[in-house]
């Protein structure tokens, strides 16, 4: 993408590609150095990148962000670099194999006293991006760390850290697919109590 732009001597557009692609990657450093960051913080990210893909495809991805009044980004304590990659798999696995212009939506909303969090897109869907990469070598492993990282702070809960999948829009050509994220209230507490324990 910065090669385009400095090809059609877009220096503007490539300066400023250039500069959130270092921001994103400073703050993916330092997020790494951290099991948990706060929600503002992780938003702050996922809005960085998500204007680096719009950069990069144009008005092929629209974007969509709401929080309910009663979720306190400022308080709330999330695993780091959870987001990120299931934002990716819904850009890069459902909405562009699609002809058809796509758009992400994050919704942020309180169950019971959990954080939930549904990042939705009105991609091919699940099953249509299982059937496309049938003969490819390539093989993601996004969706497996990330299941993998659940299953590991799970143990830090009394409640369930859940992840699921849903099919948003079933009786149309783009299902869609939709991620909910639950992350107990307890979660962040525990782990800190666990970590303290250790020193």
């Amino acid at each position: 993408s910065i090669q385009h732009y400095i090809n059609v001597q877009d220096r503007h557009r490539a300066n400023k590609y250039l500069s959130d692609f270092a921001s994103l990657i400073r703050k993916n450093f330092e997020s790494a150095q951290q099991s948990f960051v706060p929600l503002e913080e992780e938003l702050q990210n996922i809005q960085t990148y998500i204007g680096l893909e719009k950069m990069r495809f144009g008005d092929k991805i629209q974007f969509t962000l709401t929080v309910e009044p009663n979720v306190d980004i400022e308080e709330w304590m999330i695993p780091n670099m959870l987001l990120q990659p299931l934002l990716e798999n819904a850009i890069l696995h459902g909405i562009l194999p699609s002809p058809s212009p796509g758009e992400v939506t994050i919704h942020l909303s309180s169950q019971g006293t959990d954080l939930k969090i549904e990042i939705s897109d009105n991609g091919i869907g699940l099953e249509n991006s299982k059937l496309s990469k049938l003969g490819d070598s390539h093989k993601s492993r996004g969706t497996e760390l990330i299941q993998k990282r659940l299953e590991a702070l799970r143990s830090f809960s009394k409640h369930p850290l859940l992840l699921s999948y849903q099919t948003p829009f079933p009786q149309q050509k783009n299902p869609g697919t939709r991620v909910c994220l639950q992350i107990p209230a307890d979660l962040y507490t525990h782990w800190k109590q666990s970590q303290a324990s250790k020193h």
